[in-house]
């Protein structure tokens, strides 16, 4: 029975996210994987492709990362992956509806779930995909030029860890395929070193990049 405690607590976690939703919003998106992974991923918010299937990290961004997964040889089944601020940021014109960032607000709003679904899956290892959900873990600011590769005590005494965006990639592809190149092998080694963290490996002396995204 002890087994199933970890599934049914994270069930009911995201019984209560599907509930907070304000009325006109998309439907909350969970975190989902192992309840009981060493690792956990923490992205900024869900888009489009997330909201319509109810998944995180399922479209663009979430096809990269899955291709970064591999070449580290990491399943991604084995590990938990959520986000931040569990309903899609959107501003609507008339042009139709387009993904933004999340607000302070917002991500205040969302941050208790986030902790207690730390709290109830306790990894050894938390990988921050981009600066926003670091700064809302460790209540700081954070710069991927300075903050990559420095891993610290995070929530409930796990190693954490930030990283790109894939959804940064994605746009660095468009405009500097060479950074492209550089960045999206950056984000696979960290993925690399935050697999061997939550194996038990002590975390690596800090790694620094060229790159400073958002």
């Amino acid at each position: 029975m002890a087994l199933c405690e970890p599934a049914a607590a994270l069930a009911a976690l995201c019984a209560r996210i599907r509930a907070a939703a304000s009325p006109g919003e998309a439907a909350p998106v969970c975190g989902e994987g192992d309840p009981r992974a060493a690792l956990m991923l923490v992205g900024e918010a869900p888009g489009e492709e997330e909201a319509r299937q109810g998944r995180p990290f399922v479209g663009r961004a979430g096809r990269l990362l899955d291709q970064a997964l591999a070449v580290s040889g990491i399943p991604r089944a084995a590990l938990w992956i959520t986000n931040v601020v569990k309903v899609r940021p959107v501003t609507r014109s008339d042009r139709g509806v387009r993904n933004r960032a999340p607000t302070a607000k917002e991500v205040r709003f969302w941050l208790p779930y986030l902790e207690e679904e730390i709290a109830l899956v306790r990894p050894r290892a938390i990988l921050c995909l981009g600066a926003t959900a670091a700064r809302a873990l460790l209540g700081r600011e954070i710069t991927l030029a300075r903050d990559r590769g420095r891993w610290q005590a995070g929530a409930d005494g796990a190693a954490l860890g930030v990283t790109y965006h894939p959804a940064y990639l994605l746009r660095l592809r468009a405009v500097d395929p060479a950074a492209y190149a550089r960045a999206t092998a950056e984000l696979t080694a960290d993925l690399a070193a935050a697999w061997a963290i939550a194996k038990g490996a002590a975390p690596p002396a800090t790694a620094t990049s060229p790159e400073s995204p958002p």
